[in-house]
Formats: C-alpha cells, structure tokens, sequence
C-alpha cells in the first residue's frame, strides 16, 4: 500500500514535511518516485520564491523542513535532480532558512558572488565546466550547509556523487591531449610570469590531488603518460620558487610522483649528469633551508622513498642513484650537523659541494643567521637525523663510511642536550639505529668516542620526571643488554655509577644482571686457561700453509682442530675429557704390552713416531693440548685395531 502524498500548498507544508521525514525505509522509493513523476520539486521551488518575496519566515522554515527530508530519503535519482545545474542554487537557498539558526546564512550570495571559478586556460568542453560547478556546490552543501542533520547513509550517497564527478573531470581533462602539455610548457617558459606559474602549478597540484581517487593502474598509466610529455620539467624552477604557495604546491606534486613510482623520478634525476643534477641538489638544499614546514616534511618523505631499498629492488639504475646520493649530495643534506662541528664542507672530506648547494647553506653556516637560533632549525635537524637513521639501517657500507669519516654521530647525538624533546628522541632513535645495524665498526667508533654520554647526561639532568625520553633512554640501555655484545655492555657500566643515582635506576636491571654473567664468564675463564695460548700471525699462516700436510700426519678431525687455532673457552670441557680418556688408554696400553710382546713394541713404535711427529708440530705454532689430544688417539686406534689415519 503507497503512503499518500499532501499536494504542495501553502497550508499543507507542515503536513507534508512530517509526511516526508516520517517514510518508511520499504516506501522511500516509492515515494521519491511520486516526488519526480508529480512535479513536486517545481512547484516547491516556486512556492519557495512566492514565500521569500512575501518575507514569510514561518513558512520558509517549513520550505526548508521539506527540502531536508527529501534529500534525506537518500534516493540517488531525487538527489540528482535536487543537485543539478537547474535547481542546486535555489535549493540551497531554501536550505537557508534553518529555524535551529539565530541568524540566516548567505549561502547564494557566497557561491553567486565570493566563490570565483579560474580556468588557467580555457576547457574545450562546456560539459566540463558544468561538471566542475556542480561538485564544488555539492561538497559545499555536504560541509557546510548541511553538516548537522546528514546521516551516514546521506553522507556516504554525497560522496559517491562527488567521487563519481572527480573521475569524470579528471578523465575529461586528460582526455585533451593539448591541455595539460600546454600546463607544462607555460610553467617552464622564459617569459612566464610569477602569477601565471602559480596558477598553473595550483591547478596542477588540485589535479593530481584528485588523481589519488583512481584505480592503481588507471593512475600508474597517467603518470607515466605525463611524465613523457614534460610532468617531470616543472619541477626545477618550481621547487625553491620565493612564492611558499608555489613551493608548496610543487613539493606536493614530486612527493605524489615518488610515491606512486621513484623509478621514474630516479631515471629523470640521473638524467641531469650534463649539468650537474640541479633539481636534485634544489631538494637538498630546500629540505635543510626551507622556512616551510610543511616542504620539509613533504621532502623527507620523498627522499626515503628514493632511498628505500625495498622501493628499489626492481630499479635498474639503484647502484648509480646512491652513489651519486654518497659521493655529491648527502654533505648537503648533513651541513647543519657539519656547521655545529664548525666544519666547512671541503674536498679533503668529499664534500665538494659547487654551485647552488654552496650558495644555499652558506645561509646555515652564516654569523648571524635567524635560521640557525631558530626552532625551524630544530626541525630539519630533526628530518635530517631521521633520514641519517633509515640510510644506517638500509645502506650499509655506503652510509658506515661517510658517518665514520665525517664524524657525523657525535654532531647528531649532541641533539640530546636540546631543551626541545623531540630532538632529544631523534638522538636516541639515531643511536638506536646505530645499535640495531649489528656492525662491529660501528661499536667500536661509539665506545672510543663515547657516545653515550650526551644521551646518558640529558637522563641525568631529566631527574624524577617520568616522560618519553626516560622511558625511551631505559628500553635503549635494555636493548645494549639484550645484544650481549660484551663490549658495548662493558661501556655502559662505566655511566652506571650514574645511572644508579636516577630515581629510575631500577630499570636498567636487566643490563646489570647480563654484565654480571659476563663478569663471572670472564672469571671462569681466566682460571681454566691462566695461560692463554698466543698465536702470532707468523705462526697462522705457516699453519694455513701446511693444512694438507697436517691432514696427512693427523687425520681430518685433527686437522679441522688445528685450523681452528687455539681452543676456545667452549672447547675446554671436550679437550680436558678427551686428555682424561687419553690417559686411561696410555694405561691399558702398558697393561697389554707386558702380555702381548710383539703386538706391544708394534704399538710403542706406532706411538714414537705419532710423539715425534707431534713434537715436530708443536715447534711450529700448533697448540700442545691439541696434539697430546691426538696421541691419546692414535693409541686407542692401535689397541682396537682400527687404522692409525682415521676412523674405519
């Protein structure tokens, strides 16, 4: 049974807008299809302008009561004919007079007046243009005018609206093949003046800003499409532009391009070699000078995804970028760190930094500079070490040399004495990488140049206060003690005199209690072994010269013994067991010489010569214990019959 609708009338407003805003969910179809066949949204429409002329405000209240139901019956048909070109603006004018309001929006005169639509060069299609207004009131209608009374099924339905007309406008324009070559060209011209370049690169950045809503592969083929037709170009003159809404709006459009594929960027920045990879040092420079934040971050961002190397397993061209990134571009990036040290970039640390990169942080390294006391400073030293931690963690050999070289560490762990805590927690993650990576190298260079003790002496002056860098001090000592690596474990029990002093020196007990057991290991050790047996590198390399001749008189298992070098603290236990076995056997061995005669000076002569052949060795750096191990086995082997060279 269909619900009855009240025909549109004066007296029957009220009526009619309890009748909509009470639809079952079974009759909302219904319904809208009454409201689209009987010319409901017309003669509404025409009450509504009726009414406003007459000033009459109670019953524009109940205009407004009945616009609102219907669009929240949620009818994509009704929704569309509500929101198109002919009726949106007198919609929204009936959506204006709200009775929950203390005064009436001017929400026509905003989009008719205020709201002005910029095309940086003319659109071929007129349907295009049409598209792009109706969006732009629909988004307005959904965040403004009617924020308070949509429900999430409404919401969603505007949104699909929305999403379905961004597709259609991106496609559209895409679609001529001139138009955005053209965008190109006019940002990278000569003559191109400063206002033009920044409506065409905001139009740019709205436009890939939409992209974002394609399918991936959709996306993927536009991109590369663009790219060969000039995308990439933008880019060198945009990026430091003095305007922060053109460099803004440039870094947005990089950072969206090396996301969705750094194979392409890589290969245009290599690209550079004839003129010495501008743009790339134009990044550089701009992510440790801009005054921006938002850059910044926006290149951050972008550089690790260049540098990733999971990014780059498939990019044909991985070696040369960071080689390049090593060799030319990285002292850029690291010269607020080298201008602590009041160190100038130079050739003799392979800092040979030319051209723009000089220009650039000569500003940094200045006397007087506003940036270097400054709190933006803070942050790109911030960016710069987070980006210092993930090239330790990714890079390897390439990263361990520059850092080792240019004494970068100690610059950058100095940012835990910071009254900022956020730079105090990027010199903990920076040592934290340093500790994760596992390189031997690496721990040897923070044990001799003690880097612990800026982080150590910021905990100390922390005190009772129980704050992140407390806690993200203790899980980093923790984790030293969960390494086991002695000798970083032995470094940190040289701060714990100090650290025994903090109200939270009950933390670090799992660090004592994992010294204590190499203490004792230690100990254990010196009293097995008072006399260590030293081999000299002489004696090693006589020993690796002669294997096949050792293998010959020894056996194999002898032989691997003896490459092994001297016996190690693990080894003692099976080494004093098999001298024990050894003497045992010695025992039997006369014990059947007296009874066998012949078989007995057979086994005494078979064991001379093995005496005189061990002797032989122990002259020549082989350890003593090893061979009077392998006599004791040539012994047992002769009384059981088993051959003198190895095992039967």
């Amino acid at each position: 049974m269909y619900m009855e609708v009240p025909p549109v009338s004066v007296e029957t407003l009220g009526a009619l807008a309890s009748t909509l805003e009470n639809v079952p969910m079974a009759q909302r179809q219904a319904v809208a299809s009454i409201v689209l066949t009987q010319g409901y949204v017309d003669e509404l429409l025409m009450l509504f302008d009726t009414l406003e002329e007459a000033g009459n405000i109670d019953k524009l209240h109940e205009v407004f009561a009945v616009f609102k139901a219907l669009i929240l019956l949620n009818e994509q048909a009704l929704i569309e004919m509500l929101l198109s070109k002919a009726y949106i603006v007198r919609v929204i004018g009936a959506l204006e007079y709200d009775p929950e309001l203390p005064t009436r929006p001017r929400h026509r005169e905003f989009l008719l007046s205020k709201a002005k639509f910029k095309q940086v060069l003319p659109f071929a299609s007129p349907e295009l243009e049409d598209t792009i207004h109706q969006t732009f009131k629909v988004s307005y209608i959904k965040d403004v005018v009617l924020p308070r009374v949509l429900d999430d099924a409404t919401f969603t339905t505007l949104n699909t609206l929305i999403y379905f007309n961004n597709v259609e406008i991106i496609e559209q324009v895409y679609a001529d093949e001139q138009y955005l070559p053209s965008v190109f060209q006019q940002v990278v011209a000569a003559d191109a003046q400063p206002e033009r370049i920044k409506e065409f690169v905001l139009f740019l950045d709205e436009f890939f800003s939409l992209t974002k809503m394609l399918q991936l592969k959709r996306r993927t083929e536009m991109y590369r499409d663009l790219c060969s037709k000039g995308l990439l170009d933008i880019f060198e003159p945009t990026i430091d532009s003095p305007e922060n809404a053109v460099r803004m709006a440039s870094t947005d459009i990089f950072a969206c391009v090396v996301t969705h594929d750094p194979n392409i960027m890589i290969a245009y920045l290599l690209g550079q070699e004839a003129v010495d990879y501008p743009l790339l040092r134009k990044i550089m420079v701009q992510l440790t000078c801009d005054p921006e934040n938002g850059v910044q971050t926006q290149l951050t961002e972008a550089l690790r995804v260049l540098l990733d190397m999971e990014s780059l397993k498939d990019c044909p061209q991985q070696e040369e970028f960071l080689t390049l990134f090593y060799d030319k571009m990285i002292h850029i990036l690291c010269a607020p760190f080298q201008s602590d040290a009041g160190e100038a970039a130079g050739p003799s640390s392979g800092a040979a930094v030319a051209g723009q990169g000089e220009s650039a942080t000569a500003g940094i390294r200045g006397e007087g500079s506003t940036l270097a006391n400054s709190r933006l400073y803070g942050f790109i030293k911030n960016n710069v070490s987070d980006l210092l931690s993930f090239c330790i963690q990714q890079h390897g050999y390439r990263c361990k040399y520059f850092i080792l070289s240019n004494n970068i560490a100690s610059n950058v762990l100095k940012l835990a004495l910071s009254r900022d805590m956020y730079l105090a927690l990027a010199a903990v993650r920076f040592m934290r990488a340093f500790l994760a990576v596992g390189d031997v190298r690496y721990w040897r260079y923070m044990i001799n140049n003690r880097l612990f003790e800026p982080i150590i002496e910021r905990f100390m002056l922390n005190g009772a206060r129980d704050n992140l860098y407390t806690a993200a001090v203790a899980e980093l000592l923790n984790f030293v003690g969960r390494t086991g690596v002695s000798s970083i474990i032995e470094h940190i029990m040289t701060y714990m005199p100090r650290l025994n002093c903090s109200p939270f020196s009950f933390v670090f007990e799992d660090l004592r209690t994992t010294a204590e057991q190499l203490r004792k290991k230690r100990e254990n050790n010196a009293e097995r072994h008072p006399f260590p047996v030293q081999v000299t590198s002489e004696a090693m390399r006589r020993s690796k010269s002669s294997t096949q001749e050792q293998r010959a008189l020894f056996g194999a298992a002898a032989a691997t013994a003896l490459d092994r070098g001297p016996p190690s603290s693990d080894d003692d236990d099976s080494l004093a067991s098999s001298s024990v076995s050894g003497s045992a056997s010695l025992a039997v061995d006369d014990e059947v010489t007296s009874e066998t005669g012949s078989s007995s000076s057979s086994a005494s002569g078979s064991s001379k010569s093995s005496r005189a052949r061990s002797d032989d060795d122990g002259e020549s750096g082989v350890p003593s214990l090893v061979a009077e191990h392998e006599r004791a086995g040539k012994r047992r082997k002769s009384l059981t019959g088993l051959p003198a060279g190895g095992v039967a």
